[in-house]
């Protein structure tokens, strides 16, 4: 395995604008200055999230935000399709899949996910892709973000409206098409923003 060693504490700042929601790629030129393939950049990618999926099994912590399943049962059952477009590879969206019982509410083979050729956000192709394996129109969209550059991206994009999942303790201001929650725990509110 190879190992790379950052001299110095990673602020939150730089942890929310070159770590959190980005793709490898664009992590190691950032803290590393690092240029590597995509194929070199999912396999040092894949080593690293080796040692976090044995962190998650071990924590007792591991399991879907409070009140999730409750929301993800509700777009279900009300026939509202839904998609997952994520920076990790598809070892990690797999695990997650084999783990928190994903399948529930979303099809696997439908999940945008860094294939190491999709730009990593704030780039919108991820959401994009994610919105065309589903047949739906982005500007049509609600996105469920929770990375600074996660969110750039969602506008980019042109969703209709933006949901900040607030887990960062980032500061957001609710805006027109963006709604702020702490959690899945305020469903109401939640179902009132995406039928508003």
């Amino acid at each position: 395995m190879e190992i790379f060693k950052i001299n110095r504490p990673i602020l939150e700042d730089e942890f929310q604008k070159y770590v959190h929601g980005k793709n490898i790629i664009d992590t190691f030129k950032y803290f590393l200055n690092i240029e590597c393939s995509p194929e070199e950049a999912l396999k040092i990618g894949e080593e690293k999230e080796v040692i976090y999926r044995k962190m998650c099994l071990e924590s007792p912590d591991f399991k879907l935000a409070v009140g999730l399943v409750d929301f993800l049962d509700y777009l279900k059952e009300k026939g509202i399709d839904r998609n997952i477009a994520t920076a990790s590879a598809f070892p990690n969206v797999k695990f997650f899949f084999d783990h928190l019982d994903l399948d529930n509410w979303f099809d696997i083979n439908n999940v945008a996910y860094n294939d190491g050729i999709i730009p990593g956000k704030p780039d919108p192709s991820i959401f994009l892709l994610a919105a065309k394996n589903i047949n739906v129109d982005i500007q049509d969209s609600i996105i469920f973000e929770d990375s600074y550059s996660g969110i750039e991206a969602a506008k980019r994009a042109g969703a209709k409206k933006i949901v900040v999942v607030d887990s960062m303790k980032n500061n957001y201001a609710e805006k027109n098409n963006m709604l702020v929650i702490k959690g899945f725990r305020e469903i109401e509110r939640l179902i009132q923003f995406i039928n508003s």
